[in-house]
């Protein structure tokens, strides 16, 4: 059996994953994963941005981590915060 690939596709630039804990989901990357954290970055509470960009309550803070898994996979990591956030994880 050949395996098809996707044409045009050589690799992922970068990967993205909404987490309940940054400092936790960093620590993880880069103590068990031998990840180098890049930089970190906030945005909000921006009301005419945020929930037109990412669908959002006004009042939501997006806290993010970009890091990088050698040689060169980007992984950003995204907390959210808003007042009215549900704080139990789904099943």
């Amino acid at each position: 059996m050949t395996r098809q690939l996707l044409p045009g596709i050589r690799y992922v630039d970068h990967a993205a994953f909404t987490v309940p804990d940054l400092d936790e989901a960093v620590r993880f990357f880069v103590e068990v994963l031998g990840a180098e954290e890049l930089y970190r970055s906030r945005r909000g509470p921006d009301p005419d941005f945020m929930p037109e960009n990412f669908d959002v309550p006004s009042d939501a803070v997006l806290e993010l981590s970009m890091l990088r898994l050698p040689p060169n996979l980007n992984i950003e990591l995204f907390e959210w915060h808003t007042q009215d956030q549900r704080l139990e994880h789904p099943r």
